[in-house]
């Protein structure tokens, strides 16, 4: 009765029972036999399960719809090859211009889906290369050595006309 209340409250089972029974008494149950933590468990296996069933759907899903857009690209294709020829031969399309707007617009997400989308190159990404030694603990005591190498590219309105040597660090030390 406890596991399948909807308030899970020790008075409610109680009354519940017949004959009704006390708080108290259900309480001294619930502490002997655990009941919280069995219940507790109970619905975390139904979530569990309930997750593992609702992938499963998922998967279904995913494999029901990729069947359904691999047929509408076959006859778009279709479509497209069948536009393609009246375009070659001269004849007339027949479409409005707001089927023309959509063709081109549907054309273009599928562009940039199939590209991606250049992200904002006025962003600089820093790349540091640290040559050195490293003495890991129980080693024989050495200083670690560390050289920081950082190229020498003009950094964002520089122009100092100097050449890179490439051998090591002439900026920031």
């Amino acid at each position: 009765m406890y596991l399948n209340s909807e308030t899970r409250r020790l008075a409610d089972v109680g009354l519940r029972l017949t004959p009704p029974c006390s708080a108290a008494n259900v309480a001294r149950w619930s502490s002997r036999h655990n009941w919280q933590s069995r219940a507790w468990s109970f619905d975390k296996e139904q979530d569990r399960i309930q997750q593992l069933q609702e992938a499963r759907e998922r998967t279904a899903m995913r494999k029901r719809h990729l069947a359904i857009s691999q047929e509408m690209q076959s006859i778009a294709v279709h479509g497209l090859l069948e536009l393609k020829a009246r375009v070659a031969s001269g004849a007339a399309l027949n479409m409005s211009p707001a089927e023309i707007e959509h063709m081109f617009s549907e054309a273009a997400k599928l562009e940039r889906l199939t590209l991606g989308v250049e992200k904002d190159r006025s962003q600089y990404t820093e790349i540091r290369v640290f040559f050195g030694e490293h003495t890991y603990e129980g080693e024989a005591a050495q200083p670690e050595k560390f050289k920081e190498w950082l190229p020498n590219l003009p950094l964002p309105g520089e122009d100092d006309g100097e050449m890179d040597d490439g051998d090591g660090p002439t900026r920031g030390n």
